[in-house]
């Protein structure tokens, strides 16, 4: 932090600046990113000026350090509400998870025996052309989740939705 530097510094500007530079010092290691610069402009702004003989900048001080504060509250609901989203995320992997383990641990006997080589053959080549397909068309990502789509054939649409289901060629 530049300390102000004209050669007729008045000793109350000196000493309005020795009462705000370790509270501004302080603010300063706190805040991060976009809102320590925007707070070492302001430092910078008000020591130019005060640099350039507007003594009257020093009187600026307090209202600097009360910006900081608020800069300093702000970064923390930022942080605060990212490390909400983080664990919110984290929740959801761990909901979908219990849910595919209890829902692998709820197959039926006739079920597993339904599911022979040939049907897990087709599960694998209906994930692979699904995956396929949004790489050739260059798809978003978010495909692989939000699709209103897939790939099977006439077995596997049998077992995932029924006999009603009608095959498109």
């Amino acid at each position: 932090m530049r300390e102000p530097e004209h050669h007729h510094l008045p000793a109350w500007v000196r000493r309005a600046f020795g009462q705000a530079r370790p509270i501004l010092a302080d603010q300063l290691d706190a805040l991060t990113g976009d809102a320590r610069t925007q707070f070492e402009r302001g430092i910078d702004d008000i020591t130019s000026r005060i640099n350039e003989g507007k003594f009257s900048q020093a009187f600026n001080y307090p209202q600097l350090i009360l910006h900081g504060q608020e800069l300093y509250r702000q970064q923390r609901r930022e942080q605060a509400e990212a490390a909400r989203a983080q664990r919110s995320l984290e929740s959801a992997r761990r909901r979908v998870q219990e849910a595919l383990r209890d829902g692998a641990g709820r197959l039926t006997p006739e079920i597993s025996a339904r599911l022979n080589k040939s049907l897990r053959a087709a599960m694998r080549r209906e994930t692979e052309l699904f995956f396929e397909s949004i790489l050739r068309e260059d798809r978003s990502v978010l495909e692989l989740i939000n699709a209103n789509y897939t790939f099977v054939n006439e077995k596997l649409a049998h077992l995932r939705y029924g006999p009603y289901i009608t095959p498109v060629v």
